[in-house]
């Protein structure tokens, strides 16, 4: 079995607005509609964990609803994303094999992409999509001195990140360190590597207004 977890507790401040980016309407549906919506008609899962707010809890019965014919739980949130992902963690089935966890604000992830992910944890235990930079880079130190950096070594880091269940289950009894930036990194501070995978530049995450416009446009073209 394959389960996703998809993260959409955040309070969307970047945004600006009075409601979490992830809930706001384009074209009859959320954003967080259109990205369950990806994984639902992939056929690839058997289970979707969604974590939401505290405040947010009646959004996820209402969404849960719109698809009543997939297996949906959701559950609350925590203050850190490590915490949301911990508490779903505690709602996966036990037959589960993989894990996959998105967050709810890239609703442009593809099937192709997904089917690679889940090639890819079988192989090697875990996959992270990475897509390769294409701007320079420099590297700014505390005296306002720069130097570049080969940005061929460098990759942009994505979700869905993908884990075999039992390896994360293990990483997630650690306790939280602000290091913590995404779900591979507490994965990789328990021991275990980490194995890249080719992202998709199209799998854009939605974190500034000017990134709302872009999905906006995109998600009534693909409505349309």
């Amino acid at each position: 079995m394959n389960c996703v977890i998809i993260v959409a507790a955040g309070s969307g401040k970047r945004i600006g607005g009075n409601i979490p980016k992830q809930f706001i309407n384009i074209n009859g549906h959320s954003i967080l509609y259109y990205t369950l919506n990806r994984f639902i008609a992939s056929g690839y899962y058997d289970e979707y964990i969604i974590v939401f707010s505290k405040d947010y809890l009646t959004e996820g019965y209402d969404l849960m609803q719109a698809f009543p014919h997939a297996n949906i739980k959701i559950c609350a949130g925590g203050k850190e994303r490590f915490d949301s992902v911990k508490n779903a963690l505690q709602l996966v089935s036990e037959f589960c094999n993989t894990i996959s966890i998105h967050d709810a604000v890239r609703p442009f992830v593809t099937s192709a992409l997904l089917a690679r992910s889940l090639t890819t944890v079988k192989k090697y235990g875990c996959a992270i999509p990475g897509i390769a930079i294409k701007d320079s880079i420099r590297i700014l130190d505390s005296e306002g001195n720069s130097q570049t950096v080969d940005r061929s070594q460098l990759r942009s880091i994505q979700t869905p990140q993908v884990f075999e269940t039992n390896k994360l289950i293990i990483a997630y009894e650690q306790d939280y360190r602000a290091e913590f930036t995404d779900d591979a990194t507490v994965f990789e501070q328990a021991g275990y590597s980490i194995h890249l995978f080719e992202g998709d530049v199209n799998n854009i995450k939605i974190t500034t207004p000017e990134d709302l416009e872009i999905v906006a446009v995109r998600l009534k073209n693909l409505s349309a």
